[in-house]
């Protein structure tokens, strides 16, 4: 789970909401085991070393991070901890303005995704902070969201509606690239 350093500590469903995302989404990663979040959310507390933590679940590396929210701006700080050595092996630092909640959790979430995975493999770490939004628009994005989701049901009703989204995420893009 991700710590929420938000003033208010209500905020934490947001902070366990992307938890979750990053959990979903790394599950979808060929070849990378993860564990569940009824596991992995036994640790909430924080009061673990991260080496008892990876051993507990039988890991090689644990995802630890914090979240802030300070009215209409997120950050977003993670760090994949290698769970023998309890040594960093990446960090990274996402800020975002706060529009739709769960598309900025999905965005948030694929950033970690694109930085880790790779240093979860062994190879390079991605330069999270050098790399581009997706799109500086979260209307857009919602909408290439809500496509994408709607595509992996494969029923030919959602598939038509998945092509609908798409295509208004282009147009609002288009539209976004012309006016700068």
């Amino acid at each position: 789970p991700f710590v929420n350093l938000s003033a208010d500590p209500a905020q934490q469903y947001f902070s366990d909401g992307l938890a979750e995302e990053v959990l979903d989404r790394l599950g979808q990663v060929p070849g990378l085991m993860v564990v569940a979040r009824s596991s992995s959310f036994v640790f909430r507390d924080g009061k673990d070393d991260i080496r008892e933590i990876a051993e507990k679940l039988g890991v090689n590396a644990v995802l630890e991070g914090t979240v802030r929210r300070d009215g209409k701006r997120l950050r977003l700080s993670a760090k994949l901890v290698d769970g023998k050595s309890g040594y960093q092996l990446w960090s990274g630092s996402f800020d975002r303005e706060a529009g739709d909640l769960f598309a900025v959790q999905a965005e948030l979430a694929q950033a970690v995704i694109n930085a880790i995975v790779p240093v979860a493999r062994g190879d390079s770490p991605v330069n999270a902070l050098s790399a581009p939004p997706p799109t500086v628009s979260l209307s857009a994005y919602d909408l290439y969201l809500l496509g994408k989701s709607k595509a992996s049901t494969r029923w030919p009703n959602d598939m038509l509606q998945s092509v609908q989204y798409l295509e208004q995420a282009l147009a609002q893009v288009a539209a976004a690239l012309h006016a700068a």
